[in-house]
């Protein structure tokens, strides 16, 4: 049972593609529940990084061939013959996918099952949706079967650093940019990464509609063919319309770091420690008030409630602070430090620009420093030059 790590991307400005917390320890907690000695099984767990080269991949299962007693010249040919495989593979989709593609009249449509391959290939636990919709008469693709790789325009998807995170988003965008393909995204009760991902699709779609169908144990086939049959049904009465991309929100160049007052929430009380850092760098901040019920009334109100529980609290610390009528939007910013998972954590950010975009205060940041090896450059986006770094950068906010 191996704990894999990561996932390789092809396009090189995305450098992160990690699997959810859950996939990654899994290895780990079924230990905890089954003891394998007493059936007389040994369970290997091999730690392997499919997103960080070959080099390193080599590496890990040259550590699993010690293990089984496989010879490095063994492990090194099944692992180019399952290379191989895999190319192999995927080429074949895609080229299905240019087939379908290519045979879609221009008033046909084509229903997108957007998904992870667990969901997405495995009739038992979707429902066997794809069968359902072949007998209402109507074609269902898996999203792998797109050119997700090839979208251009990834600045919304960088930020995404769960690799089928980033196969939704961009699914999300060749779906939307073309008038025969229709959305049905399937999804898990208690999924965590799919919290914060669904808003990001719904973001990324600009008002096109689409089915979410969540899966969990009481999931009922006649509620699911209800269900998509009501889509169906809608689709006849939206019109098409392109649908244009604004400019990303998600980065913006802020030229006055050091004409705005920078507001901390109330996670901990290192909050004091970092307002104390901020002023001895010369820059004006504060930590929010403590939450209360206002706070979590205002978070429940902004969120879908499947969001981990200090999502909800700094998001209606946000909201309560804009709506303080003290307060400068043009010369206020929040902080919400960032980071490359797979926790969901380095998501708040993300998710908290969307609420403050929604409420009209697309002009207030939110500094968001990465917490990697790049963090100490990027807190100099809020900084002196000489105390904290450059002042003038591009921001993630």
């Amino acid at each position: 049972m191996p704990s894999v790590i990561d996932i390789e991307h092809p396009n090189p400005e995305i450098r992160q593609g990690v699997v959810c917390p859950l996939a990654q320890t899994l290895a780990n907690v079924v230990p905890s529940t089954i003891n394998f000695n007493n059936y007389g099984a040994k369970l290997y767990s091999p730690v392997i990084y499919f997103g960080r080269g070959p080099k390193e991949l080599r590496r890990s299962l040259r550590t699993l061939g010690k293990q089984l007693k496989v010879s490095p010249f063994a492990i090194e040919r099944a692992t180019r013959c399952g290379e191989t495989a895999m190319t192999n593979f995927y080429r074949t989709i895609q080229a299905r996918g240019r087939e379908i593609m290519q045979q879609l009249g221009p008033q046909e449509l084509a229903m997108v099952i957007v998904s992870r391959p667990y969901n997405g290939f495995d009739p038992g636990v979707n429902l066997n949706l794809p069968r359902k919709l072949r007998q209402l008469g109507q074609l269902a693709i898996p999203m792998d079967f797109l050119p997700l790789d090839e979208v251009q325009d990834v600045e919304d998807i960088k930020p995404m650093y769960w690799r089928y995170g980033q196969k939704i988003l961009s699914a999300a965008e060749l779906i939307r940019n073309d008038p025969r393909l229709q959305a049905i995204y399937v999804t898990n009760f208690g999924c965590g990464p799919d919290s914060f991902i669904q808003h990001f699709f719904k973001d990324k779609m600009r008002g096109k509609p689409y089915l979410e169908i969540e899966i969990d144990e009481h999931s009922s086939d006649v509620g699911a063919v209800t269900r998509l049959e009501a889509f169906m049904d809608s689709l006849k009465n939206v019109p098409y319309q392109p649908f244009q991309k604004p400019a990303s929100p998600y980065r913006r160049r802020i030229k006055d770091p050091m004409q705005r007052k920078i507001f901390l929430p109330p996670m901990t009380d290192h909050a004091l420690a970092l307002v104390a850092a901020f002023q001895a760098c010369g820059v004006d901040s504060e930590a929010l008030p403590e939450s209360d019920e206002e706070t979590l009334i205002l978070g429940r109100k902004y969120t879908s409630g499947k969001e981990c529980y200090p999502c909800i609290l700094t998001t209606g610390d946000m909201v309560k602070m804009v709506q303080r009528p003290d307060f400068d939007p043009e010369h206020s910013a929040f902080f919400m430090p960032s980071g490359y998972g797979p926790c969901r954590f380095g998501q708040y950010h993300r998710f908290q620009r969307l609420i403050l975009d929604e409420l009209g205060y697309a002009q207030v940041p939110i500094y968001a420093p990465d917490q990697s090896e790049t963090m100490y450059e990027e807190l100099g986006m809020v900084g002196r030059t000489g105390c904290c770094g450059r002042p003038e950068r591009a921001l993630r906010v």
